[in-house]
């Protein structure tokens, strides 16, 4: 049986966890990294943060938050309510739980050192629209092992999006962008900051994102580049934290070794830190592409290969590639399917065999499939400062709503007249109401037809900002 594994990782990254049957420690603080092992009865481990001296805040798993002394933290059992997948309290895992999680980021609060909020999505049903929330933290109650303040906050309606959560630190160096991809041809960023989280920017894209196991994406560790593929095909973007703007789409196929039937998805892909050079692997090969020149084709090396079968790669205690994540010392990270070992990228910025490949490098207590992906707490400021005006994405039209929870009528109140589109949602992504509204100062709606649930009041204005919040009815 596969273990259920994640790797989660911090806010220096000088700590990393495993989770599986009990939880694998890795510590950074010199290489090897020393990987000890505690006992944990959860499972589907995702993300956790550390200060900035790598001592461990707290973490989250599929089921729950917990705190630095790994109990749970009050009111951190949220976060395993209403998954379609499994069952916290039960012994049984669904089988798809090998393909999915439900991706999650911890970010500080800026202007606020005692509260960090979690992102995260919730599958309500599979394969159908997501639920895109935030959870606040508050680390001074409790004397220091933390509350959470309020969870399953929406960011945005429930829509189809991909299966992950990246940021970037804005230009000034202090505040968070946070993207989410949608399978179709749009990416949602939100700024947020000492104020909160504002309403999205949307950006079109030419191109949708392949609604597979393989669609993944990411940002490098500068925050100037952005990859995205599924199956075989890449698309990199050059992306301004100045102008906010990504630009200089680069599309080609990325290679694998063998007959049709080894041509297998791709389940790796990394940036240098330098974001010279793009590395990708399929279940048994290691590539190396040199995107400097910022027109395909690409020059490329391969790295390693394997030795065993794509689909032979689907078993334990066999070696393969199956994820990867930058660490701390800047050296790439690669695990297999459930394999005892990890593989490392010593000098990922130099070209070909330089980069120094070493093949089962750190052999572990647990057996991993995932690592989540995690943006570069310690990215700063743009140097030198931006010389073009930087992007106003403060919160735009906003609106409240009363009685929440309501019976048969809900009353939407707008700080200024109000032009638009709107439509009231509920978590399965079903549409109860839509229209459009003019210059709506108040105005009231009729609930007499709606069953007792949770519900999102979505609207579009005219000016391309979107505001939104979630309400029940309750009869």
């Amino acid at each position: 049986m596969i273990d259920n594994i994640r790797i989660i990782s911090n806010n220096n990254y000088d700590t990393t966890f495993i989770d599986s049957t009990g939880t694998a420690v890795l510590d950074f603080k010199a290489y090897p990294p020393t990987v000890s092992k505690i006992q944990n009865k959860r499972t589907k481990a995702s993300t956790a943060i550390c200060d900035d001296n790598g001592n461990l805040l707290f973490y989250v798993d599929g089921c729950g938050v917990y705190d630095k002394e790994h109990g749970l933290m009050e009111d951190g059992e949220f976060i395993g309510k209403s998954n379609y997948f499994y069952k916290c309290n039960s012994a049984f895992l669904d089988p798809l739980l090998i393909f999915h999680d439900e991706p999650k980021i911890i970010l500080p609060m800026p202007g606020n050192p005692n509260h960090y909020i979690i992102f995260y999505m919730k599958y309500r049903t599979f394969f159908n629209k997501i639920e895109l929330l935030y959870a606040t933290i508050d680390l001074s109650k409790n004397n220091g092992l933390g509350k959470v303040k309020n969870y399953d906050v929406p960011m945005a309606p429930p829509d189809k999006y991909n299966f992950q959560i990246n940021a970037v630190r804005h230009s000034n160096g202090i505040d968070w962008l946070i993207f989410v991809r949608l399978m179709q041809k749009k990416m949602l960023m939100f700024l947020f900051d000492s104020d909160g989280l504002h309403s999205p920017r949307i950006f079109n894209f030419d191109k949708d994102l392949e609604q597979d196991f393989g669609s993944i994406c990411g940002f490098s560790k500068l925050g100037d580049k952005y990859f995205e593929f599924g199956d075989t095909t890449c698309r990199i973007y050059d992306f301004d934290r100045c102008k906010m703007e990504f630009s200089n789409l680069q599309e080609f196929k990325v290679e694998t070794i063998g007959d049709s039937v080894k041509k297998t998805y791709i389940v790796i892909a990394e940036f240098s830190p330098d974001s010279r050079f793009f590395y990708t692997a399929s279940y048994d090969t290691l590539f190396q592409y040199d995107i400097s020149s910022g027109k395909p084709p690409f020059p490329k090396c391969l790295i390693a290969t394997t030795g065993v079968e794509p689909f032979v790669a689907f078993g334990t205690d066999i070696r393969s590639f199956y994820n990867s994540f930058l660490g701390p010392d800047n050296k790439i990270y690669l695990n297999g399917i459930s394999y005892p070992f990890l593989h490392v990228i010593h000098n990922p910025n130099e070209a070909g065999d330089a980069c120094n490949f070493e093949m089962d490098a750190i052999n572990l207590p647990v057996l991993p499939m995932w690592f989540q992906r995690y943006p570069n707490y310690n990215l700063g400021a743009v140097d030198p400062p931006c010389t073009s005006a930087v992007p106003d994405l403060k919160k735009g039209q906003e609106f409240s709503i009363f009685p929440n929870p309501a019976a048969n009528t809900l009353t939407i109140r707008f700080e200024n007249p109000a032009t638009g589109t709107w439509k009231m949602i509920d978590t399965n992504g079903k549409v109860g109401f839509s229209g459009n509204c003019t210059n709506w100062q108040q105005q009231s709606v009729d609930l007499s037809n709606f069953v007792s649930g949770i519900y999102v009041l979505s609207f579009s204005f005219e000016n391309g900002d979107l505001s939104h919040q979630r309400f029940v009815i309750s009869k």
